[in-house]
């Protein structure tokens, strides 16, 4: 690319005071914002957890709907969206930050349907995986459903009672760290 200087000045070239002083100002604001670290994803079909995420696999039996859906700490605009086998004992896999905080999840967009869960599992960098224990479930905030755990089975049951139900942490379920 041909650059013409206009009127005797000089373009501002990379290496110039300037422009290293914009550089400089940009990288301290990304490094100031956390964005240091690139954002690491895994392959498709991976089951290896990147660094700086964890996992939650939900062991779920559904019977309706298309859709399984979870959020990870009160991200509303980013949810995880992975398709339903239905009728089926599944482990549905859903990256998290390292740090989870609060968890939300949604096995059905529809009325009338039923989950079972038989396992909820966090993996975390660091830590050793550790199940949730399901009879905390019904405890969790719900909304257009009903939460019931069966001691006998050691399974918890989410019943949907309207559309675009969903259960959440109302607490930091980060209590799995031991210090």
């Amino acid at each position: 690319m041909l650059l013409r200087h206009r009127e005797g000045k000089r373009p501002n070239h990379a290496g110039s005071p300037r422009r290293s002083t914009c550089v400089l100002l940009l990288l301290m604001a990304c490094l100031g914002a956390g964005c240091s670290r690139p954002e690491v994803k895994t392959a498709p079909g991976s089951s290896e957890v990147p660094a700086s995420t964890g996992a939650v696999t939900i062991d779920a039996r559904v019977s309706g709907g298309t859709r399984f859906v979870a959020y990870a700490n009160d991200v509303w605009a980013k949810p995880t969206i992975l398709p339903l086998t239905l009728n089926q004992w599944h482990e549905y896999r859903f990256e998290v930050p390292a740090n989870v905080t609060s968890f939300r999840f949604d096995p059905s967009e529809l009325s009338g349907v039923s989950a079972e869960i038989r396992n909820i599992r966090f993996e975390l960098p660091g830590q050793t995986p550790r199940a949730l224990p399901l009879e905390d479930l019904p405890k969790w905030l719900k909304y257009n459903c009903e939460v019931v755990y069966d001691p006998a089975m050691k399974t918890a049951t989410v019943k949907s009672t309207g559309r675009d139900m969903y259960t959440m942490s109302t607490v930091n379920i980060n209590y799995m760290r031991r210090e």
